[in-house]
């Protein structure tokens, strides 16, 4: 289906979710001139059927055109001779009625293998897929909340105005030449420093605090939420295929019920019984009933071929023969500029069950800055409790209560900090990503669901 044809437009899968407006266009309009295709398939069949019947007539075309209703009866009772045109009609009307049993009961056949081989498989996979969706969705939930507190902390720390509370030779010159000890969990050690260089790491711990959110944050934050967005498109269009499968289900039985009819009637010409009101009943409602039945099962096919070739596209990018994988690629060297952008590093790191470097890493690397950060705010404040709230506020000449409390605000910001950064790593382990991301490309949306597509579209 991949290779089906859509008449000079795109069949990479990749371009239906290009930023570029030209590529996106051109696969849509490439499944859907297949889709036209197939319906004006059947269109132009119904059409050469009425002209063969209407403007040339059993008598020309045979059998192609159908027939009337022969009377075989009627003339052997009025003992007249079959003459080589009757009889050369009655053979025909045999062999129309003949190809019409056999087809009106390859019909419920086709129904058996459309619900058994194609549909149930179909929305087996569809659950599946679901739930891999659903996954999917949680784990971008809870890094989007991550990020999102994140931001929401360089916000408060813009707010709190910590970089003029870190001044303290502007206002209190003698908080600068104290010394304090700060214990370091990750050296392991306690370190005497002034009080003054103490601010100055803080300062900058911040400011690069700021460099992460403003270069790495942004656009994790942009890219999930287009994430996000994205998943809830598919989710819902899943949701209704489930909700919805009693619809072709019902279309069936329909369908059905108006070919045992029709075979009802073709039993009776077939016996030479004449029963008007049935006639009528076929010929003014049965028949064009199940002509639109044909209609609406055309279009229905011209649909379904559409979806299997999408699915089918989806699971034949790259080279050839193609793969997901092959088209996951794809789709991020459209977003971006080269194969060294920290997006396509990130999914072959993956990919390869992260035996690669982590492109990652320079996102996390800020935590041991954070975690100093926080150190050493809580060593300043342990420092000043020691030497004496009331003295120190006495020596600078002003409360530093204030000053203090600002400390321990960002200590406590500096804590919910490091706290998200680590639920971060946690969510872009290998762990977590890596079964995930093969469950999408190498999970049902490329065995189950194909299969049972083609079986729905090939006993439509």
């Amino acid at each position: 289906f991949h290779q089906t044809p859509r008449f000079g437009q795109s069949n990479s899968f990749a371009d239906l979710l290009s930023p570029d407006s030209h590529e996106k266009s051109g696969y849509i309009k490439g499944f859907i001139s297949f889709g036209v295709f197939l319906f004006t398939f059947w269109v132009v069949w119904l059409i050469s059927l009425f002209i063969l019947k209407k403007y040339y007539g059993s008598e020309k075309v045979g059998w192609a055109a159908g027939g009337d209703i022969i009377d075989v009866q009627h003339i052997k009772k009025h003992k007249r001779h079959l003459k080589p045109l009757l009889q050369s009609m009655v053979i025909r009307s045999w062999r129309v009625q003949t190809i019409f049993m056999m087809a009106a009961t390859f019909i419920p056949f086709a129904s058996w293998l459309f619900i058994q081989k194609g549909l149930d498989p179909t929305m087996t996979s569809l659950d599946n897929i679901h739930e891999i969706i659903m996954d999917v969705d949680s784990t971008t939930h809870q890094g989007a909340s991550v990020v999102d507190a994140l931001i929401g902390e360089q916000k408060h720390i813009a707010k709190e105005n910590f970089d003029i509370l870190l001044d303290f030779e502007d206002y209190c010159p003698f908080l600068a030449d104290i010394d304090t000890n700060v214990t370091s969990v990750i050296a392991n050690d306690t370190t005497s420093i002034m009080v003054s260089d103490l601010s100055k790491q803080l300062k900058s711990s911040i400011s690069q605090y700021n460099e992460m959110v403003n270069n790495v944050l942004i656009t994790a934050q942009k890219r999930l939420d287009n994430l996000g967005n994205s998943i809830k498109s598919i989710e819902g269009s899943i949701e209704y295929a489930m909700v919805n499968d009693w619809k072709p289900k019902m279309f069936l039985l329909v369908l059905n019920v108006v070919n045992l009819i029709l075979i009802g009637g073709c039993i009776i010409v077939r016996n030479n019984i004449v029963h008007y009101p049935y006639k009528f009943f076929l010929v003014w409602l049965v028949v064009p009933f199940f002509i639109i039945l044909v209609m609406i099962a055309a279009a229905a096919t011209s649909g379904f071929g559409m979806v299997v070739s999408i699915n089918s596209d989806f699971c034949s990018g790259g080279k050839y023969p193609g793969s997901p994988e092959g088209t996951m690629e794809e789709i991020i060297l459209k977003h971006t500029s080269s194969v060294q952008d920290m997006p396509y590093k990130a999914f072959r790191y993956y990919m390869t069950d992260c035996t690669m470097e982590n492109p990652l890493h320079f996102a996390f690397d800020y935590e041991p800055t954070i975690r100093i950060a926080r150190e050493r705010a809580h060593a300043f404040t342990v420092t000043i409790s020691e030497y004496g709230l009331e003295e120190a506020s006495e020596k600078c000449g002003s409360n530093i209560l204030p000053l203090m409390n600002g400390i321990q605000r960002l200590e406590e910001s500096m804590t919910r900090i490091e706290t998200n950064i680590q639920k971060a790593q946690k969510l872009s382990s290998c762990s977590t990503i890596s079964p995930i991301l093969r469950r999408i490309l190498h999970g049902p949306s490329c065995h189950q669901s194909v299969n049972g597509m083609a079986w729905v579209f090939g006993n439509s």
